[in-house]
């Protein structure tokens, strides 16, 4: 996955070794693109299932 810096504008190069890119001009960190902030618990899980949490993008991400 390469996306943009939000500094310095490089393109972001995803680390082999991590979850996270990182920018090679001004060393800056982002998981934003690989979803890695998104984990949802056992319980969030169970509430979809259940109806009580809505779906992620259940309106077709609008």
């Amino acid at each position: 996955m390469r996306c943009g810096c939000p500094y310095c504008e490089a393109f972001m190069i995803q680390a082999e070794s991590e979850n996270t890119c990182i920018c090679p001009d001004c060393g800056y960190r982002c998981t934003a693109c690989l979803g890695t902030n998104s984990m949802l618990s056992k319980e969030e899980i169970k509430q979809m299932k259940e109806g009580r949490l809505p779906f992620p993008f259940a309106n077709g991400g609008n």
